[in-house]
């Protein structure tokens, strides 16, 4: 049976893994309302043979189609759909590596973030050396994480931004002309008598 969470109050930021896969492999979802996930519920069970659901007042059903216009700006919300679809029908092969293989490779394909992949912004040449290396592993899709006691802190440096060495350079400028103006004998704070 489909797995439905309703939050009445404002959506979570996530949920933990057993449970987002949960939700996703039993064609459920997350609503904001009773009314809504009970029209989605009813929409999934009338149609089981195949992957039917209705979000956003529209009716999302997937079909195999190797002829598709994949240049759609449709393409990667329709591919999310397929791999949720894809999820739901082959949630006992979720844990091969085929059908993860497959999963990611539509994913990376459209560009959208899934639980089998998601969105990296690599930096230099040894990071994606190291992303390389993760795909081709035999573990590539085990989650690694850290305790938090064995998180390392970041090293973080910083280079002023063209703004900020302008209000640098006006600081130093106006110190010198007011030691200038100090060292000839001019008091600058000296008030005009009236």
């Amino acid at each position: 049976m489909p797995v439905w969470m309703v939050h009445l109050d404002g959506f979570p930021l996530g949920y933990d893994d057993p449970t987002l896969e949960a939700i996703q492999a039993s064609g459920g979802g997350t609503v904001s309302t009773v009314t809504t996930a009970l029209e989605r519920l009813s929409i999934g069970l009338h149609h089981a043979d195949r992957s039917v659901d209705v979000y956003d007042g529209y009716v999302w059903e997937v079909h195999t189609n190797s002829d598709s216009d994949t240049d759609s700006g449709f393409a990667p919300i329709a591919a999310r759909r397929v791999i949720l679809a894809e999820m739901q029908q082959k949630r006992t092969e979720l844990g091969t590596l085929d059908t993860l293989d497959a999963l990611h490779e539509i994913a990376v394909e459209h560009s959208i973030v899934t639980p089998f992949s998601s969105m990296i912004v690599l930096i230099n040449k040894r990071q994606e050396q190291r992303l390389d290396e993760l795909e081709n592993a035999d573990d590539r899709f085990e989650r690694e994480h850290e305790d938090v006691g064995e998180t390392q802190p970041p090293v973080v440096t910083g280079v002023p931004e063209p703004e900020e060495w302008l209000l640098i350079i006006l600081s130093v400028a106006m110190l010198i002309w007011y030691l200038w103006q100090r060292k000839n004998g001019r008091d600058l704070l000296a008030r005009p008598a009236f």
